[in-house]
Parts: structure tokens; sequence; C-alpha cells
């Protein structure tokens, strides 16, 4: 079943390659990547353990369920946006143009910096200095709560700075392959990844943020390389050999951050970062049993939990008593260790059928996993219709989610969900049309 699954993976990649043109779309790249997650865990190498057949099943059951509500939206929908205010058999859409819209950009940047300044002075006072990541992530996990906030500060790190780290990545992304290339934005933006990494201790800021550049290159040179100006093509192949100089520091740099934080079991971390979300996913499985089923709330918590915060300190207000249990659910992935392997254990990395699972157990994997592969073929339409700065930005915030989801699901976290609802305000419209389909 395994094996045939892997199969299955590799081949709805170049499928999907094929049906939507470009191999970066959501689709291709959910499939490789589970593709290479079931491989790895196959193989259990370094004492993982093997999951059992019937972990297998629910993971193919919902990555086939992905494929079928993906390509359902593609033969339904076509090319169209679905949007319920707009009959989906029209065959008109609107074509908008945006522009970054950069001094709200940079007002949030000075906003966000010294936040991330006064985390970085408490991480620097509790360790000193020319310490490893593993050292500061020990920290991060430990007992003692380093950071120390006002009521006013967790407020804002909550509705605003922790969101914008989210939108920050895509936006200079875009603005380095198709704006300006502002060099202000770019220095800050780099100065605010370095401080994360070091108030966290963790990559995954400057993954992000390889992805991204990756992504947006991938995009602006498939569209570009359709034009037959000479210009084009000379800035084309300028871009080309900046990007793979890119890609040799990006990789260089992770190597660096991949060394720092796990040393010589480097190799070992990155194969278990892959390789156990299969069995931390059946490790869960029992505790998620005792726990009601969530019909929604797990998968959407990152909507919910603003909400619920809101709602409990300015009217003292909460959520029913089910979403509590859930919350504290989601919250206990990250903080419970599980033994993956002889001699092994490891938190998070549960999957985001995991919490498909929460919500409605093996039917909530497949419906679930439908409803994700519409909403990411649906928002790949619309960059595909109307190519723009903003249509790019968020399809690349949708796409990480995509990568994201060996790990978890990103819906789930309310800075991600934040994201995605503020990124339409750092942009502004320049111009709009009505083209016949």
């Amino acid at each position: 079943m395994d094996i045939a699954c892997v199969i299955f993976c590799i081949a709805m990649f170049f499928v999907g390659k094929k049906t939507e043109k470009k191999v970066i779309n959501p689709l291709s790249v959910f499939c490789l990547l589970w593709g290479i997650v079931i491989f790895l865990s196959n193989i259990h190498l370094f004492n993982l353990y093997l999951p059992k057949e019937s972990t297998y099943t629910i993971l193919i059951f919902g990555i086939i369920s992905f494929v079928f509500g993906y390509y359902a939206t593609k033969i339904l929908i076509g090319n169209k946006q679905f949007k319920f205010r707009i009959k989906v058999a029209s065959k008109r859409y609107r074509c908008n143009a945006y522009e970054i819209n950069y001094k709200i950009l940079y007002l949030a940047f000075l906003i966000c910096i010294p936040f991330y300044i006064k985390d970085l002075v408490s991480v620097i006072s509790s360790i000193g200095f020319g310490n490893s990541l593993s050292v500061i992530q020990g920290l991060m996990q430990g007992n003692d709560d380093v950071f120390t906030r006002s009521a006013i500060e967790s407020t804002v790190l909550l509705l605003f700075v922790h969101p914008f780290s989210w939108i920050s990545c895509p936006i200079v992304a875009v603005d380095f392959w198709m704006g300006k290339r502002d060099i202000k934005l770019l220095i800050l933006q780099i100065v605010t990844i370095l401080m994360r990494i070091f108030t966290t201790g963790g990559r995954a800021v400057f993954i992000q943020f390889m992805f991204y550049f990756f992504c947006v290159f991938m995009l602006s040179r498939s569209n570009d390389s359709k034009s037959l100006y000479k210009e084009i093509r000379v800035k084309e192949k300028k871009n080309k050999r900046l990007f793979l100089m890119i890609c040799v520091v990006g990789l260089a740099v992770l190597a660096f951050l991949t060394y720092s934080r796990a040393g010589q079991a480097a190799i070992r971390t990155i194969y278990y970062d892959f390789a156990m979300p299969p069995i931390m996913f059946e490790k869960w499985i029992d505790t998620v049993k005792e726990y009601p089923k969530g019909y929604g709330m797990a998968s959407l918590n990152g909507f919910l939990y603003p909400i619920d915060y809101i709602l409990r300190n300015s009217v003292h207000v909460s959520l029913p008593e089910t979403f509590k249990k859930i919350y504290d659910l989601i919250q206990l992935t990250d903080t419970e260790w599980k033994w993956i392997g002889n001699g092994v254990i490891a938190n998070a990395y549960i999957s985001a059928f995991c919490f498909f699972y929460i919500d409605g157990r093996q039917v909530g994997v497949i419906l679930a996993s439908m409803i994700y592969g519409f909403i990411c073929r649906n928002t790949y339409s619309k960059v595909s219709n109307n190519y723009s700065v903003k249509s790019v930005a968020v399809f690349c915030l949708v796409l990480v989610g995509v990568f994201y989801t060996f790990g978890t699901f990103e819906f789930s976290q309310y800075s991600y969900v934040l994201a995605l609802i503020y990124i339409r305000f750092f942009f502004k419209k320049t111009s709009s049309n009505v083209i016949e389909s």
C-alpha cells in the first residue's frame, strides 16, 4: 500500500506539471512532498518505527481526496474564479493590476522591529553571545518564560506582529523579482529574519524566505519567457544568474543553520523531519480518540482563536467548551513528546491529516482533504487568470501552507490566517479590466 502511494504521488506530480503547465502548482508540490514523506517513512532509517498499514491507508485516502478535490474543481470550474457572489458559468472575469504599497510596508516593519529587538535582548541576557541555535531552541522549549510582556504587547504581537512575519517575506520576494527591487526593503527583511532566527533557534523563517524566492522566480520566469521582446529576454538571463547565486548562498546558509542546530546529527535530523509525520500521526491517533470530534474547529483554529482571544479580553466571553478542549489538544501536540523509534523522541510534525482526523476521524480526513484541494486549485486559478504582485504573493502564502502539510495544517495557526486576511492591505490597485474568457 505504501509503495503504491509513492508511485501514485510521483505519477500525479508529473500529471500536475502537465495539466497546470507549471511545476510550481499546489498539486505537484503536494504530491511530490507526500511521495517523499511516505518513501522515507517506509525505509525507517535511524531506528525510526515503521507505521502500521492502517496508518498508511488513512494517509493515502487523504492524498487521493486532495487530488480528487483539486481536479474536480478544475473540471467543474476550470480557470474561472469561484466566488459566492458571481455565477460560476460566467465567461467574463475581472483582471486587476496592483503595486506594492511601500509606505504601509515600511510602517509595518517599524512597528515590528522593536518587538524583535526586545526579544533578542531577552535571549542574549539569558544565555549570552556565541551560543548555537540548539542552545537557543532549548531555552525556548524550557519551562521558564524568557519573554516578559504586558497585556498590550501580547495583543499587538498576536494580532499584528506575528501575522506580519508571514506577510513580509512573500512581498519582499515579489518586489525582488517582479517589482522595483527596493534595497532598503530587502535589508529590513534580512535584519528581521536574523533577529527571528536568534530569538527562536529555528530555521523555519529562513526556509520560508528561500521558498518564496524560488516560487516567485519560477512564476515570473514562466511568464516572462513567453515574451518575444529582446529586453525581456536579457533581463531573464540576468535574473537566472542572480537566482543561481542566491540558491548557492541560501543553501550554504541553510547548511550552517542546520549544523548549528543539530551538529553532526544534521543529516539524521533532516531525515526525521520528513520521515516521522506518519509515525507521529499514528502515535496521536489513540490520544485524539479520547477527545470529542472538532467538526472543523481544529482545522480552522486559526480563524477561531483570534475571535476567542478578543472575546475573552474584551467582554469576558469565551467560545464553547469543546473549542477549548480542541485547542488544548492542538497545543499538546507541540509540548508532549512521543517515542517514534528506539531511543528517539519527538514532538509536533503531526501533519495536516491529523487536524482533519481530529475534526472528523477518517471521514474528516477525506472531506477536509477534498476541500483543501478545492481551495488550492481556486487560488492557483486566480494567479493564472490575474498575474499580479498581489495574486502571486497570496498564492505563495497558500503554497507554503501546502509545503508544510507534512508538519501541520497552517489554517490552524492564527498568524497564518491573519496574514492571508491582512496581505491585501499591503497592495494598491492601479487598474482594472474585464476580460472575456
